[in-house]
């Protein structure tokens, strides 16, 4: 079978199946906490990494290929290349549910990772960090790969020069993954948590929270509204009033625990409408438990 190469990472690596479609996604400063051990007793170690946040999901023709079988040439391309295995882990070795939804995971469908059948590594080569996550669907395999290095390494800024233009440096600001809340998009909070029936934020959900309060504290003009949803399950009433409980309380944790003002912030539910996953599987209602982010008023806020 031919190999797939990465071509936007700085070192690209080659995949063990034919590439169906990839998703990439940067910011010229972030932050990455990248686990480096399994989630027990409510925790999960993490290496803080700071720089060029390069992030890639890649869908493979790879339905005959385990797991293993998919990340096995990829780990050995990362010795090859001076990095250092830190940490690795399969499925529920990793802490199952509670290790992925306290990992940095882009949405499904870009990304998809089934809780059963997942593997997890973790390497570093200096300053710079590197995580793979791969698992499989029953059509095709899924892989991800999270970079982070140096950000002296990498322009941040385009400057014009004053002397031969008389015009001051414009500096380049690099986007945000949430500025596209001020494009008109709905933007799912990727990495809340909840259970089944229940409108309580599961250990793991403050990274998600965070981004969100970094964002409107960078955007002081800016309200939205917080819409929640449910899986399919249940009567339609009860999914709606769930769904609007859930969204209640990632708007009353911004404004308890983050400090941002609740005028700014409108809650509300619209049950199982607008599925964005498979209601038939486990891993699809997840998923369809979510909380979206939609633009309310540029103008409300202080």
């Amino acid at each position: 079978m031919g190999l797939a190469a990465s071509q936007a990472l700085a070192q690209p690596l080659d995949f063990a199946a034919p590439v169906q479609d990839v998703v990439r996604q940067s910011e010229a400063l972030a932050s990455y906490a990248m686990p480096v051990g399994p989630f027990a007793g409510g925790t999960l170690p993490v290496r803080a990494a700071e720089g060029f946040l390069e992030q890639e999901s890649y869908q493979l023709e790879s339905v005959d290929l385990t797991t293993l079988e998919l990340l096995a040439p990829l780990r050995a391309q990362l010795t090859a290349q001076g990095f250092r295995t830190v940490f690795e882990c399969e499925s529920f070795g990793c802490g199952g549910f509670d290790f992925r939804f306290g990992t940095r995971v882009m949405p499904e469908p870009d990304m998809h990772v089934d809780l059963g059948d997942f593997r997890y590594l973790a390497a570093v080569k200096g300053d710079e960090v590197v995580s793979l996550i791969v698992s499989r669907s029953s059509f095709a395999g899924f892989v991800q790969v999270t970079r982070v290095s140096p950000a002296e390494d990498r322009p941040v800024a385009v400057s014009v020069s004053s002397k031969s233009t008389g015009v001051a440096p414009v500096v380049q600001k690099p986007p945000h993954p949430l500025d596209r809340i001020t494009a008109g998009e709905r933007v799912v909070l990727d990495g809340l948590a909840f259970a089944s029936g229940a409108a309580v934020l599961e250990p793991g959900s403050e990274t998600a929270l965070a981004a969100l309060a970094d964002w409107l504290a960078a955007n002081p003009g800016v309200s939205v509204d917080l819409l929640g949803y449910t899986d399919a399950s249940g009567p339609l009433a009860a999914n709606v009033a769930l769904s609007r409980a859930r969204a209640e309380a990632v708007m009353n944790a911004l404004v308890a625990d983050f400090g941002i003002a609740a005028a700014r912030l409108r809650a509300d539910g619209l049950g199982p409408d607008s599925p964005i996953a498979d209601n038939a599987t486990a891993e699809g209602r997840r998923t369809n438990r979510r909380v979206e982010v939609s633009l309310t008023s540029t103008q409300g806020a202080p």
